[in-house]
């Protein structure tokens, strides 16, 4: 079994007297070497979250701690920089007026300098960028000086490090391979990690496990395919990615809906809202089959490697994920078939 690291047990955080919390009764635990992530839209809590388990903010409520060590409760608040942990900040944070060597031995304190420059450079080297140690941080692209900060960030050694929406301000491309870079220098050091963002797409491929937020709590937490295929709540079905939400009648884990009957997780009978996944329906000609009723093709984006169909039936749409190979077209008349759907906790009117 793995072994906790890091364990938030309740914590809530206000900032405005007689206004609601920022974070509210948040919970969760961090591994060993594992990547978490904590994803939502902005103003959810989690950069606060983030501050919260740094030591930059004391919790008014709740505890902290790692390794079995308080860093946060009512009695004590440990400073950030007594705690062990490491903080890559979304501008980054470097000093303008120190080169990159300089930069990432600031992260190193209480030796001498010849120990920090050697491990300075140690870092660099894992981080590529030993080259470039004497330049100063506006004669590097994006991605390098993201690579310092994190080089600053690891050059202690850490046993956690938080990482705030670290990608961001990157190019599409070089924000995926900065990503890889960045995962696979974490596992190979052995370093666990939270990572907070609102990129669906990043928290799915960088994190081991997610926790999704919404308005300071925690909506869902688990792997990153477990609550993109299973999502509890509608909010979490919505905010993982597209997704096709209908109401239908349950009987015996069957639901009635207007591709057929369809298999359902989640709820053995009553009435309930689905989420079917776009991949999970499937475009097919009328001919083929006579027991649901048709659609017509109304909306056709071509993403290279795949197709986003829209389909209208009975005056409602529903987006289909299909593979490049796709033959149907706009106009087209369609019957649609589902795989299977997920009854989910519609969101409070």
């Amino acid at each position: 079994m793995p072994t906790q690291l890091l364990t938030v047990n309740a914590i809530t955080k206000g900032f405005v007297a007689n206004q609601p919390p920022i974070v509210k009764n948040i919970s969760f635990s961090v591994y060993t070497g594992e990547i978490f992530a904590l994803l939502g839209p902005s103003g959810c809590g989690k950069t606060t979250t983030l501050r919260l388990i740094a030591g930059f903010e004391k919790a008014d409520t709740g505890t902290i701690s790692m390794a079995a060590r308080a860093l946060d409760d009512s009695n004590i608040h440990v400073p950030p920089e007594s705690r062990g942990i490491g903080f890559v900040f979304q501008d980054y944070a470097l000093f303008p007026h120190k080169n990159v060597l300089e930069n990432v031995a600031f992260g190193l304190r209480k030796v001498s300098k010849k120990k920090r420059q050697e491990r300075a450079f140690e870092v660099l080297e894992m981080v590529g960028l030993t080259n470039l140690h004497s330049r100063l941080p506006h004669h590097l692209s994006g991605g390098e000086q993201q690579r310092v900060a994190l080089a600053r960030a690891i050059i202690a050694r850490p046993k956690l490090l938080l990482l705030d929406e670290p990608f961001s301000s990157l190019d599409p491309g070089l924000r995926q391979s900065t990503r890889e870079e960045v995962r696979s220098l974490l596992k190979a050091e052995g370093i666990s990690a939270v990572l907070v963002t609102h990129a669906q797409e990043e928290a799915l491929s960088f994190a081991e496990r997610l926790g999704v937020m919404k308005e300071g709590t925690l909506e869902q937490i688990g792997t990153p395919e477990r609550v993109y295929r299973h999502p509890q709540t509608a909010y979490v079905a919505d905010f993982l990615g597209q997704t096709n939400f209908i109401h239908a009648h349950i009987k015996d884990g069957i639901a009635e809906t207007p591709f057929g009957r369809v298999k359902v997780e989640g709820a053995d009978s009553g009435n309930a809202l689905l989420s079917i996944r776009p991949e999970c329906l499937q475009m097919i000609t009328p001919d083929s089959q006579g027991n649901t009723k048709s659609g017509r093709v109304v909306g056709q984006a071509f993403k290279g490697h795949d197709f986003t169909y829209q389909v209208e039936v009975d005056g409602q749409q529903y987006f289909i994920q299909t593979d490049y190979r796709c033959p149907f077209q706009i106009g087209d008349t369609v019957l649609l078939k589902a795989e299977s759907a997920v009854a989910v906790t519609p969101d409070p009117a």
